[in-house]
């Protein structure tokens, strides 16, 4: 479980060895975040770790937007062969804090 998703704008890494078996290629994942402020929008975008695709179009399957209410969704993201995947925290508008957010996994496929 991932609760800290303050670091807007930037790749970060989870791994999910602990979790997943050696050879997972995928991850279920359950997200949830809060934001009780108004005109805010947060999105999160998913891909394998290594990759260079941007935040956007094609990351944008697993994106979840937030505008003053709670958002809980569940994602299929791709793994490495290291079991890691990236998500991209990214403001699309307003200056509020994101009050909450959580990233668990609920199952892999290998």
């Amino acid at each position: 479980t991932l609760t800290d998703l303050q670091d807007e704008a930037t790749w970060t890494d989870i791994d999910l060895t602990a979790t997943t078996a050696a050879t997972a290629t995928s991850a279920l994942l359950n997200v949830f975040i809060l934001d009780s402020t108004a005109g805010d929008v947060f999105a999160l975008h998913f891909r394998a770790n290594g990759s260079s695709t941007a935040a956007g179009a094609d990351t944008a399957r697993a994106k979840i937007q937030v505008t003053s209410q709670i958002s809980a969704n569940t994602v299929v993201v791709p793994l490495d062969a290291g079991q890691i995947v990236e998500y991209y925290f990214d403001r699309e508008g307003g200056a509020g804090a994101l009050e909450f957010g959580v990233i668990s996994i609920l199952g892999y496929w290998i």
